[in-house]
């Protein structure tokens, strides 16, 4: 057992803040590394991991009834999904915080066997392929409409007729 803080050289420090909390400090423009020979393992009993910038948490990892939740803590930030592509970065997707969470991907987005579903809170459309075929399927009473040069161009109602060229 030991009691009370340990001081290292450079200023760094191991002991306890004002909260009783464990306090892990280095010394200005220094880092801390973790280094482990296998896995590192974070194991917080109050479901959240916290992400701060001089304390001002920004984001966390959260057990939300048992569901990993990624979370920005930020009111209006957005979650960025950056990567290296051919050495610069990129951002591939971005969750969009003010927006709702509207989901921008940067470029090409693949659905292998799957279905594209659009809900709008009354009614399902379905976009999916299937054998040879693509499948818009619209579940309620409304029309399908295609448009080009920001006008109709075309219309499939509910009832089977197709206009082209008029609505």
């Amino acid at each position: 057992t030991f009691a009370g803080d340990i001081n290292f050289g450079d200023s760094h420090f191991i002991g306890d803040d004002a909260d009783d909390n464990l306090l892990i400090q280095s010394s200005a423009n220094e880092n801390i590394i973790i280094d482990s020979a296998d896995d590192l393992i974070l194991d917080a009993n109050g479901n959240d991991i916290r992400f701060k910038v001089n304390s001002v948490e920004y984001g966390k990892f959260k057990n939300d009834s048992g569901d990993f939740a990624i979370f920005s803590s930020i009111q209006n930030k957005d979650i960025l999904f950056k990567g290296n592509d051919g050495g610069s970065t990129i951002t591939a997707l971005q969750l969009d915080m003010s927006a709702g969470g509207v989901a921008s991907f940067k470029n090409t987005v693949n659905v292998n066997s799957g279905r594209i579903n659009f809900y709008d809170g009354a009614s399902n459309s379905t976009l999916f392929h299937t054998g040879n075929d693509c499948v818009l399927f619209n579940e309620g009473a409304g029309a399908i409409r295609a448009f080009a040069g920001g006008s109709e161009k075309m219309r499939i109602q509910a009832n089977g007729n197709v206009g082209i060229g008029t609505t």
